[in-house]
């Protein structure tokens, strides 16, 4: 063989090894794509299931929502008549008050007067007796 018969094989030998290396690369970026195609799969057919789920819970959500927000309404109206039932509680006591007040000025007071005046008598009346004696 001659230099130039040497060189040709080799260059074919050469060659040879690229394309066995670029079809491994294939069938590798092959095996790859059919892995990742069939995670794809899956998470398309998990989100579907999702997807039905949630469609199927919507309406009940909605309820439930919509039930909340009537309890809250009548949370609010309860709120504010407890708000109107501490106001007339707090008149009712300042009411109580005054009449506390009235009470004590007009029976407390002159009965305690009158007690102070009978025990004055009544002193004055054992004083005498006992100057009689």
């Amino acid at each position: 063989m001659t230099g130039g018969e040497v060189a040709g094989l080799i260059g074919a030998i050469a060659g040879l090894i690229a394309a066995l290396a670029l079809l491994i690369g294939a069938v590798w970026v092959a095996m790859l794509l059919g892995r990742v195609s069939g995670s794809v799969k899956e998470l398309t057919a998990t989100l579907s299931q999702v997807n039905a789920g949630v469609s199927e819970t919507m309406p009940e959500v909605k309820r439930l929502v919509v039930s909340v927000n009537d309890e809250l309404d009548k949370v609010g109206v309860v709120t504010q008549d407890v708000a109107k039932l501490s106001g007339h509680a707090s008149s009712v006591a300042s009411d109580a008050s005054q009449l506390s007040s009235l009470v004590t000025s007009t029976i407390a007071v002159p009965l305690v007067k009158l007690s102070a005046f009978s025990y004055g008598v009544r002193r004055a009346i054992n004083s005498v007796r006992t100057k009689k004696d």
